[in-house]
């Protein structure tokens, strides 16, 4: 299953008409919930809006979970520039929420991947297609917690690489994934998206990209 990613608050999220992030779909795991909160109860769904109480500072994040499949969220991008696209540079800040524990059987890191597409269609995002970016993997860095919230903002770790031998025609569509483990035991991490930027080549062309709606980037609101 495979939801588009509401905006804060949201009544109507998941059945009817509702607002979204647009261009980003979550899916995966064991169910989808959809939760705000700082890492403690109130955030104890599969995805969550983290951030400080009453604070409009948030992170798309989520948490492992023990279903069948892996939890992720992805962000679609469509290659307007009437060029072919050989590489891109994404660049975005893993925060952790909650600190949970790491053993032999859990590590909770959160993996990032991509797919070129020829269409838009959400269920791209579980294609065997997508592939992996070790560079682009964040590992909490509290690694000793019990289940407790955490502040994000300063529990965190700065990512960036940029990825050459990509065919990204022009007109065809781009899949970027993050996605978290599924636990066997162990306490879980709770780990989010900030501050996201994306960057492709070749220069000079302008790039425009459409993200279905614009979002190129979640930016931190100081």
């Amino acid at each position: 299953m495979y939801l588009p990613v509401p905006l804060e608050g949201d009544p109507n999220w998941p059945t009817g008409s509702y607002a979204s992030l647009p261009g980003w779909y979550m899916g995966g795991g064991s169910g989808i919930a959809y939760n705000f909160g700082n890492g403690d109860g109130s955030a104890a769904g599969t995805f969550n809006s983290f951030g400080q109480p009453g604070s409009l500072d948030r992170a798309l994040g989520m948490r492992p979970n023990s279903g069948t499949s892996s939890p992720f969220v992805g962000l679609l991008l469509r290659n307007n520039t009437g060029h072919t696209l050989t590489s891109f540079t994404v660049s975005f800040r893993g925060e952790q929420w909650v600190a949970g524990s790491d053993d032999a059987t859990y590590r909770g890191k959160m993996s990032f991947s991509y797919a070129v597409a020829q269409n838009d269609a959400p269920a791209g995002l579980a294609s065997s297609e997508f592939l992996y970016v070790p560079a682009l993997t964040f590992d909490p860095p509290n690694k000793s917690g019990t289940g407790l919230p955490i502040d994000g903002n300063s529990n965190f770790v700065n990512l960036s690489d940029m990825v050459t031998g990509v065919n990204w025609v022009a007109g065809e569509y781009l899949w970027l994934s993050w996605a978290t483990g599924m636990v066997w035991d162990g306490v879980q991490h709770r780990v989010a998206i900030d501050d996201l930027s994306f960057a492709a080549v070749p220069e000079p062309a302008t790039l425009s990209l459409l993200a279905l709606g614009g979002l190129l980037a979640l930016r931190r609101r100081r």
